[in-house]
């Protein structure tokens, strides 16, 4: 058996979850507040990708994935959500902010802009001249007219943008409620946010996490990943978890511990022709080992077996129990 044989099976083996993919995917539809409960390593990223890629070809939905890992601390997460959900609404107002203060400070006259009022009236001069000498001087004199209520317009929004900006300064408004207000009045179309590895996160993110569940409730389907179990901390994170959760679904039986070292076995048997004792097999099953305790058992045997040339010198059952107890750094419970 070559090394190529061993990867075609097992590094490139499809788990199929197209079927509840296609389940997940329905529950979509409406803008609820969806758990993906599972444990580490145990597949949940994977079987997400599949609900999205299915998603974006059904329903045509974007999905926004929210690293809170690495969520800037100093900005609330209703802001970063914002950011991450409408970001083009969201840099105009940056913008628009941004250019009010510039204007503010314009305003007060404590930076001085080097204009040469002298040229522009020279400049001004030369042109009233020529557009006598084209008959377009009632042309001319009519833009002028706009022109100048425009500056008496921008006048008076630079006037205003100073008070709104030392008000805001003296009253210590927090640009967070504005940001709360406009993100309240955007619609979320097609939009699908998702926040993984939730049950990493410190206590604190995670009562922040609620409150932006709180916030977009109704207004856009959330998919937040994670074990229960791990989150649950007492009896009363339980009963406020039932509050924020819609609907809690499980990963599919087909990436359960008893599903996927099935086939490792099976290959085991077919290719080596060794039926492994009903105990080792528990210990796969017993211990919980996820997809990526498979990944590395499968690594570790290619490492042995193929690369190392261990194939037909060695006992196939007796190195599998090496490679559990001393590659992968596990004891079994035998």
């Amino acid at each position: 058996m070559s090394k190529k044989q061993l990867n075609v099976k097992f590094f490139e083996d499809e788990i199929d979850t197209n079927q509840s993919a296609r389940n997940f995917t329905q529950l979509l539809k409406e803008k609820q507040t969806i758990f993906l409960n599972g444990e580490w390593g145990t597949g949940k990223s994977t079987f997400l990708k599949n609900v999205e890629e299915n998603s974006v070809k059904n329903q045509k939905k974007i999905f926004v994935f929210m690293d809170l890992w690495r969520t800037d601390t100093s900005q609330s997460l209703i802001t970063t959500a914002f950011r991450k959900l409408i970001p083009r609404f969201y840099w105009l107002t940056r913008i628009l902010i941004v250019a009010s203060i510039i204007v503010s400070i314009l305003m007060t006259g404590v930076i001085k802009v080097p204009f040469i009022f002298s040229s522009l009236n020279n400049l001004w001069d030369f042109v009233i001249s020529y557009s006598s000498k084209l008959n377009i001087l009632p042309f001319i004199l009519f833009i002028s007219n706009i022109v100048a209520r425009g500056l008496i317009y921008i006048q008076f929004l630079g006037i205003f943008l100073v008070l709104f900006v030392s008000v805001s300064q003296l009253l210590k408004i927090n640009y967070f409620e504005f940001d709360a207000y406009l993100f309240s009045r955007h619609a979320l179309k097609n939009k699908v946010l998702v926040i993984d590895d939730f049950d990493r996160l410190t206590a604190s993110k995670q009562k922040d996490a609620y409150k932006l569940f709180s916030f977009l409730n109704g207004k856009l389907p959330i998919i937040f990943v994670g074990s229960y179990d791990r989150i649950i901390e007492n009896d009363e994170t339980e009963i406020f978890l039932s509050k924020i959760i819609d609907r809690r679904v499980d990963l599919p039986i087909v990436l359960w511990p008893s599903e996927i070292w099935t086939t490792v076995f099976k290959f085991i048997y077919t290719k080596f022709g060794i039926n492994l004792s009903e105990e080792f097999k528990e210990i796969f099953i017993d211990e919980q080992k996820n997809l990526r305790d498979r990944m590395h058992f499968i690594d570790y045997m290619e490492q042995e077996l193929i690369i190392r040339n261990k194939l037909n010198h060695v006992q196939i059952e007796d190195q599998l129990i090496i490679i559990y107890t001393v590659d992968c750094k596990i004891k079994p419970n035998t």
